[in-house]
């Protein structure tokens, strides 16, 4: 199984999707960015880290939804390193 996703087994309910998203957040003039490093999607911003990163995983769970409705498994490849300044997450996400 591709380490990048897994999936857990929840007793009655059947198999769930889990995803490991790479979420990168830097500080900017205005406040914070966050940008999923292993799903090519946007970035987007907060005025503080916390809300970007809870932004960013909301808009990533929804594109996942998106492509598992359609049949569609997303790749979630393996990430380049973090620039310099960057502050790197992972952040499992259920679908």
């Amino acid at each position: 199984m591709d380490e990048s996703r897994k999936e857990l087994n929840v007793v009655g309910k059947g198999q769930v999707p889990v995803f490991s998203l790479a979420i990168d957040v830097i500080k900017t003039s205005t406040g914070f960015s966050a940008s999923v490093a292993n799903l090519d999607m946007p970035s987007v911003e907060a005025a503080n880290q916390r809300d970007a990163i809870s932004r960013v995983c909301t808009a990533a769970k929804q594109q996942l939804k998106k492509s598992a409705g359609r049949g569609v498994t997303p790749t979630v490849s393996d990430p380049p390193s973090p620039k310099d300044g960057v502050e790197r997450f992972l952040v499992p996400v259920h679908l």
